[in-house]
């Protein structure tokens, strides 16, 4: 099978620099059962749209570069094998913490990933992410507080991806404006 370099290097000019190469812009959870996708039929991998009709919005600091996205495929027994892993760290302890040991119970998580390349990630979607938290914070007032958030998965199939961010549509955000989480659209627990 022939590989093509194009799509490899698609985003990386004659002198290197031409595109944004990277860097995750939006994190948005949802559950499984809220994510409706619409795949091409000859293509299955090929993404026309996406909705996730309640969704947490993540705000993180792209400054800090901590926050990642990590996929690998390794084969076993003939059987490939997806791992998914993403981390994000939200720049403070606040009342966001409750939901998030909340959301922690589950298993059937999807994750949308919006990057300034203008590219888009959907994780989750066939078997679901598990998430595990921890919270810090120091007693100096120059100790920086967060909250770490790992998401992590394994299936046959790897997370979907799209170069068109338009095809991914999102319903409800689980938080008001003014960032004050809701109880009312996701029922995590």
């Amino acid at each position: 099978m022939a590989f093509n370099c194009s799509v490899l290097l698609s985003d990386i000019g004659l002198n290197c620099s031409d595109g944004i190469t990277g860097g995750i812009k939006k994190v948005y959870l949802g559950l499984k059962e809220n994510l409706t996708l619409t795949l091409d039929t000859s293509a299955e991998t090929v993404l026309l749209s996406a909705n996730l009709g309640d969704a947490v919005t993540f705000e993180h600091n792209p400054k800090d570069k901590s926050t990642y996205f990590l996929e690998t495929k390794e084969t076993d027994l003939s059987v490939p094998v997806i791992e998914t892993e993403i981390f994000v760290k939200l720049p403070a302890i606040d009342n966001k913490a409750s939901k998030i040991e909340e959301m922690s119970y589950r298993n059937d998580i999807v994750c949308i990933l919006m990057h300034n390349n203008g590219s888009a990630t959907i994780s989750g979607r066939i078997m679901g992410l598990d998430m595990n938290y921890s919270a810090a914070s120091g007693t100096s007032t120059k100790d920086i507080s967060s909250i770490n958030i790992t998401l992590k998965g394994s299936s046959w199939e790897s997370s979907i991806a799209t170069s068109d961010q338009s095809l991914i549509s999102l319903g409800t955000p689980w938080a008001t404006t003014n960032q004050i989480w809701s109880n009312n659209n996701i029922i995590w627990g």
